[in-house]
């Protein structure tokens, strides 16, 4: 369909390098840079260029002259100011209106609209265009042009019979055309290469879709199961990204941007939230190296710009807020995950120098610590993880904290120094009023000499399984508290005891596992006695709710509410 689509194509090439900008610092992600005009711009080209190319070292930068049949060639310096090429403005064929230089950027191609060809040039290193034969064949009315990544291969995407064309490029720049045109979804004004070069798409606008082929070595193309692939309303370009893990199409008709993964294979598969709303009327994509997305839009003359997520870091154990002894050895378990779309992981670590998925926290020194995880994209944004513990001293008693009153009361009943099960969360803290050292939206763990105490308060989930009226009576309220501080002792057993002799105190049934930790569970008149053992010595003792701790299933399903 020869329609004028020429600005379409054009904005194709010229998005690749403003991608390319905003792809190089992380910085910019939320604030596109601001560009000045370098000196002597504008420059003169050809009649009516239609296209322009930065070549792959950034040295020179070409126009198709869509006006006067040629292609416009400079030489770039270091701040960007131009100077034509020997011999430039060169011929082409008839209208050209895409440019696109080799991956190795010795040569350079147009789609040559008005004569349904294709012409290659070599390019020297100052620019200069030597023709490669005459112009090629190819289908009717190319409007787009394309190299494979290694550079073998050239095709072009025909609007006029829907089709694709393939070349085999020689090491001269010479084309062989790999068998007729391939049909394509209607009116394919945009073609792409996958990273990897084993895949091609087509932006399909006339009947909105993409189609995706499968590329062999010789560059026969093969349409995947399920192509074409519906995408938003009349897409007029479509990009990989850097990875070859997305896909996107720039959706002209109905302003927006339809993101897919696309596997190894092909398939594809258009991810939650897509199509994204971009400016008015979008008819070019590109997807930086960086984790940016953007689209140039004709309509409202704007780009619009839109960023990944972030990585994620998870600490699976040890759980926040424990208690360990002087040198224990506690291995950690950790994991990072970057955001669909995004470049990838490229660092995960610990605060103690770990990597990859384990580590281990630091107890060379009593009191209290922290360990953090942080995850890093490639595209340089991060996300951490972090868990607080306690380190006992040598002799069971930790080092004294500056500003934690030392312990008093004991453990008894439903006491626990100066916090009983059924209290509220502002009566526990009107007790410890040096108030909470660190918080959850249903614990608070509260600074005593030489370890705190742990206060756990009744959710609506923990309640579910009692009565409404008595859910009331709990809701928001203490239903556990436990220290490894040894001033206390249940029936006797101090935090830091084996556990044989904790059993030999103690009526102990059978352990309770979450994590790397056994807890066991004592019925203690109204309330329940708690202890949390680990490499079979006591690190914790405390009292729970008798009635949300009546039976096993019960009794795990509340330990792992808190742990």
């Amino acid at each position: 369909m020869r329609d004028g689509r020429l600005r379409r194509v054009a904005a194709i090439a010229g998005l690749t390098g403003v991608c390319g900008l905003l792809g190089a610092s992380p910085a910019l992600a939320g604030t596109p840079p601001v560009f000045g005009a370098v000196a002597g711009s504008p420059y003169p080209t050809g009649d009516s260029p239609d296209a322009v190319a930065f070549s792959p070292s950034g040295g020179l930068v070409a126009s198709a002259n869509g006006g006067d049949n040629t292609v416009s060639m400079f030489s770039v310096s270091p701040t960007g100011v131009l100077t034509e090429a020997p011999g430039s403005p060169d011929a082409t064929g008839d209208s050209p209106n895409s440019v696109a230089f080799s991956p190795g950027g010795g040569l350079l191609a147009t789609a040559n609209q008005g004569d349904d060809t294709v012409s290659i040039f070599s390019v020297s290193s100052t620019g200069a265009l030597t023709p490669v034969g005459p112009p090629t064949a190819t289908g009717s009315d190319p409007v787009s042009v394309a190299f494979s990544p290694a550079g073998g291969l050239l095709a072009t995407g025909n609007d006029n019979d829907d089709t694709v064309s393939i070349f085999s490029v020689s090491s001269t720049g010479a084309l062989t055309p790999v068998g007729p045109p391939t049909a394509t979804g209607s009116d394919p004004v945009s073609v792409a290469f996958s990273p990897s070069g084993g895949l091609l798409v087509t932006a399909n606008q006339g009947d909105s879709t993409a189609s995706v082929f499968s590329v062999s070595a010789g560059g026969g193309l093969s349409e995947v199961a399920g192509s074409p692939d519906p995408t938003g309303n009349s897409p007029a370009a479509a990009a990989f990204s850097p990875d070859g893990g997305l896909l996107v199409t720039a959706n002209q008709g109905e302003s927006t941007a339809s993101v897919f993964s696309a596997s190894g294979g092909g398939a594809l598969s258009e991810l939650p939230g897509s199509p994204y709303a971009t400016g008015a009327g979008p008819d070019a994509v590109a997807l930086s190296s960086g984790g940016l997305l953007a689209t140039a839009n004709e309509t409202d003359s704007t780009l619009s710009v839109f960023s990944v997520g972030s990585p994620t870091a998870v600490i699976s154990s040890p759980g926040d807020a424990r208690t360990y002894g002087l040198n224990e050895h506690v291995p950690t378990s950790f994991s990072c995950t970057d955001a669909a779309g995004a470049p990838g992981i490229s660092a995960c670590t610990d605060s103690n120098g770990g990597s990859g998925t384990s580590g281990s926290l630091d107890t060379k020194a009593s009191g209290p610590r922290s360990y953090t995880v942080t995850a890093t994209s490639g595209d340089h944004r991060t996300a951490t993880a972090t868990i607080t513990y306690d380190v006992l001293g040598s002799s069971g008693i930790g080092s004294r904290v500056a500003d934690c009153p030392r312990a008093t009361g004991r453990l008894h009943g439903r006491t626990l120094g100066l916090v009983a099960l059924g209290m509220t969360r502002e009566q526990a803290r009107h007790r410890y009023d040096r108030g909470a050292t660190r918080s959850s939206r249903h614990e608070d763990f509260f600074c005593l000499n030489p370890i705190g105490v742990h206060v756990g308060y009744a959710s609506d989930e923990l309640l579910t399984a009692l009565p409404s009226s008595q859910r009331e009576k709990l809701r928001g309220r203490v239903v556990l508290a436990f220290t490894a501080n040894p001033f206390y002792a249940l029936r006797g057993v101090h935090p830091g005891a084996t556990l044989r002799g904790a059993a030999a105190r103690l009526h102990l049934g059978a352990a309770i596992h979450v994590g790397s930790d056994d807890w066991y569970t004592i019925r203690d008149g109204s309330s329940t006695g708690v202890i949390d053992v680990r490499h079979r010595i006591v690190h914790d003792v405390g009292i729970a709710n008798a009635r949300l701790t009546g039976d096993r299933q019960a009794q795990l399903r509340f330990i792992k509410r808190f742990v």
